[in-house]
């Protein structure tokens, strides 16, 4: 199992740090898996943050599926995610 842990708010593009000083996205965390993390990996990679599970009415999705689509787009197709709904 992999956690991220961050704030975040319904439809956010990115998690941020507690001080609010550092902003990650999902491609940030793409980038920092590539290599380290096979493609082949089945576990389960969650998203521990505030409404990171939660989309923005129907214009933004949430950060979590963002994640999802990229991850996905790059050869994770065997992992699962999930993000959270509430705070």
């Amino acid at each position: 199992m992999l956690y991220f842990r961050g704030h975040c708010g319904a439809g956010e593009s990115r998690l941020t740090s507690p001080d609010r000083q550092l902003h990650v996205t999902a491609e940030d965390i793409l980038a920092l898996l590539k290599g380290a993390l096979s493609t082949d990996f089945k576990g389960i990679i969650k998203v521990y943050s505030c409404h990171s599970g939660s989309d923005y009415r129907v214009f933004w999705s949430s950060f979590a599926q963002r994640l999802v689509d990229v991850m996905y787009d790059e050869g994770y197709k065997n992992a699962s995610f999930t993000g959270t709904r509430l705070s």
